[in-house]
C-alpha cells in the first residue's frame, strides 16, 4: 500500500482570468493522472512490511513539525494587480504550485522561456520557477479551445522534475502516522531542499516502529515525489 500527499495542481488545469483581481484558479487533476487520496491508513499487513531495517534506526528523529507544513493550496501575497499580463499570473500561479510541491514556506520567483507565456491554442511554454536558489521547470500549454484576446484562458501546468525538502518530507510523514496513533518517526538525512525525478523512488527513507509480539520491528517506506503529491511506498529495491 502507498501512502500519498495530497497536492491539488501540480499536474493540473488551472483557469485565470484576465484582468481581474487574484488569480481564480480552479484546479482539477489533469486527465489519466494521478490523483492522490492521502489516506495515511494503517497498511494491511504491516507485520510482514519490515523490509530493509527491522532493527537499525534512521538518524533524523521527527519532532511533531506538523504546524510549519503549508495547506496544499498555499496562497502568495500579494496576487496579480487588476491589469497583470497573462504570463505574470501564469508565472504566479505556478509559484503557489512550486510551494505545495515543497510543503514548507520558501522564496520563490518565476520566468518563462522567451519572457512570456506563449498566448496560443495548443502552445507550450517552459516556465522556470526558483525555490530557494533551486530551479524547477514546469511545462505550460494552453488550452487547444483558446481565442486570441479571451477573457478566460485554461492551461495545463505539468513539472518536469520534483522538488522534495527535509521539513516538507518529515512534516508529512509525521502527520500521516499521527492520525494513526503513531508519534514516533525518524527519516534519514534529507537535504533541505532538493530537486529529483518524478515518479521514481528516492534513497531517502522514513520509518515508523511496529511491535510484534513485544519486539519492537520498523517498517521502513522510500520517499517518491509524484505529480500529485509525496508518496511514502514500500522500497523496491
Amino acid at each position: 500500500m502507498r501512502i500519498t500527499r495530497t497536492l491539488v495542481g501540480a499536474v493540473a488545469v488551472a483557469v485565470l482570468a484576465v484582468g481581474c483581481g487574484g488569480s481564480g484558479s480552479g484546479d482539477g487533476t489533469e486527465p489519466g493522472g494521478n490523483a492522490a487520496s492521502g489516506s495515511g491508513g494503517v497498511d494491511e499487513g504491516d507485520e510482514a512490511q519490515t523490509d530493509g531495517g527491522e532493527s537499525e534506526e534512521l538518524p533524523v528523529k521527527i519532532d511533531a513539525p506538523v504546524e510549519e507544513l503549508l495547506e496544499d493550496r498555499p496562497k502568495i501575497s500579494p496576487e496579480p494587480p487588476r491589469d497583470a499580463s497573462e504570463t505574470e499570473r501564469v508565472v504566479h500561479d505556478l509559484r503557489e504550485k512550486t510551494l505545495a510541491m515543497a510543503g514548507v514556506e520558501g522564496r520563490t520567483a518565476g520566468s518563462c522561456a522567451g519572457g512570456d507565456v506563449t498566448m496560443k491554442a495548443g502552445a507550450t511554454t517552459t516556465c522556470t520557477v526558483t525555490y530557494e536558489g533551486l530551479k524547477v521547470p514546469w511545462e505550460v500549454t494552453i488550452s487547444d479551445r483558446y481565442e486570441p484576446g479571451s477573457f478566460v484562458f485554461t492551461y495545463q501546468a505539468k513539472p518536469l522534475m520534483g522538488l522534495l525538502t527535509a521539513r516538507g518530507v518529515g512534516g508529512e510523514f509525521f502527520k500521516q502516522q499521527n492520525r494513526r496513533g503513531v508519534d514516533r518517526v525518524q527519516c534519514s538525512e534529507i537535504p533541505d531542499a532538493e530537486l529529483v525525478e518524478l515518479n521514481v523512488q528516492t534513497e531517502h527513507r522514513c520509518q515508523y516502529p511496529l511491535d510484534e509480539d513485544g519486539e519492537e520491528r520498523w517498517s521502513v517506506r522510500a520517499v517518491e515525489v509524484q505529480p500529485s503529491g509525496l508518496s511514502f511506498g514500500l522500497p523496491r529495491d
